[in-house]
């Protein structure tokens, strides 16, 4: 007698079922290409965000090196009315 298994796997039938389980090979393609797609935008985003980012951090550090504007005889308001407040 032969107590040998039958392989259903290789089965014209099972191989059937299995491509009708699982997506095809062009939904895997499109679905990887789309991801791809959109990691490079989200690099070509964060570049361009870090570029930003360097420029702004420069301009304050600017700002923040030079000094303002000065006013030779000038005096705030505060520094008037004490003035007026001692004539």
């Amino acid at each position: 007698m032969n107590t040998k298994p039958i392989d259903n796997a290789s089965s014209p039938e099972h191989q059937h079922d299995v491509e009708h389980q699982y997506p095809s090979a062009i939904y895997f393609q499109v679905h990887f290409e789309h991801l791809y797609h959109l990691m490079n935008e989200l690099k070509a985003q964060m570049l361009a965000a870090n570029h930003q980012i360097a420029r702004i951090n420069h301009s304050i550090e600017r700002e923040q090196l030079s000094p303002g504007p000065t006013y030779p005889n000038k005096t705030s308001g505060t520094e008037r009315n004490q003035a007026k407040k001692r004539s």
